[in-house]
């Protein structure tokens, strides 16, 4: 029932958590009920198409997450040790907290394999599994993205709080460069919007990306949870068109050592 509840306010949607958790809806509804009558509380609000968090549930949420890692723990005692050698691929704009929980917990469970991870756009890890390079990868993708959907994220413009930009003012861009659909998506959306823009500053990773936005000094697209402190979202009031969402999927290769690459991919799962 924890791990239904984890995957609900992850998701803040029940079908969504319900393909995620490969169960049915009314399945899963039952699991939460169960719990709230358990607990005494209730863990979530209904609102919309969504659900919410309710201040028993925000209470809930750590606590669950720290059981459910113990468990997980304890039940790598008594499981057959893994060994042998896999290559991850792990986008270079996943958090740095994700990006050490995942690598880290998955060395510490599993310390006789060898782990060979890469970071970079997300869009060249696809013909990577292809070509044998990779054996996992987390890729990103608006629309058809390949592998198992384990997350979606909302792509918004983002400036400086420190920075003034009006309606009509030509926009200074910070791209990430790598060549890809990511670098041209700021471009394509102004270009259809209408509005005047100039590439300010381009870079090859999310660090230095974030740099210049902080700086003040150009206009950026970043996922919704890469926004930080100093950081505004520019919306349609702004005169800034709206972005897709994006899917995260995991994809691992044929060939692949199918029980290390599973054991990765809930590492990854976990740390997200």
């Amino acid at each position: 029932m924890l791990k239904t509840f984890i995957e609900i306010a992850d998701c803040g949607n029940l079908t969504h958590a319900a393909t995620r958790l490969n169960r049915s809806q009314s399945a899963i509804s039952v699991q939460v009920r169960r719990l709230e009558e358990e607990l005494e509380t209730t863990l979530f609000v209904r609102e919309g198409k969504g659900m919410s968090l309710s201040p028993s549930g925000e209470k809930l949420l750590p606590v669950a997450r720290r059981s459910l890692l113990e468990l997980s723990k304890v039940q790598s005692l008594f499981a057959t040790p893994l060994n042998g050698r896999i290559r991850v691929g792990i986008p270079d704009d996943f958090d740095e907290g994700v990006l050490e929980k995942a690598l880290s917990e998955f060395s510490l469970s599993n310390p006789g394999v060898d782990v060979i991870a890469r970071s970079g756009c997300t869009a060249r890890f696809p013909q990577a599994i292809q070509k044998g390079e990779l054996d996992i990868a987390v890729c990103s993708a608006a629309s058809i993205v390949p592998g198992e959907v384990f997350r979606e994220q909302q792509s918004v413009w983002v400036a400086s709080r420190t920075m003034h930009i009006g309606p009509n003012d030509p926009v200074p861009l910070a791209i990430i460069n790598h060549g890809c659909w990511m670098g041209e998506l700021p471009k394509v959306k102004l270009d259809e919007l209408g509005r005047d823009y100039s590439v300010a500053f381009e870079c090859t990773g999310i660090m230095s990306q974030k740099a210049a936005i902080r700086a003040g000094f150009a206009v950026g697209i970043l996922y919704e949870n890469n926004v930080e402190a100093g950081m505004k979202i520019l919306t349609r009031k702004d005169n800034f068109p709206p972005l897709p969402k994006f899917k995260r999927s995991i994809v691992i290769a044929v060939n692949a050592p199918q029980d290390l690459a599973q054991a990765m991919s809930r590492a990854i799962k976990q740390a997200v």
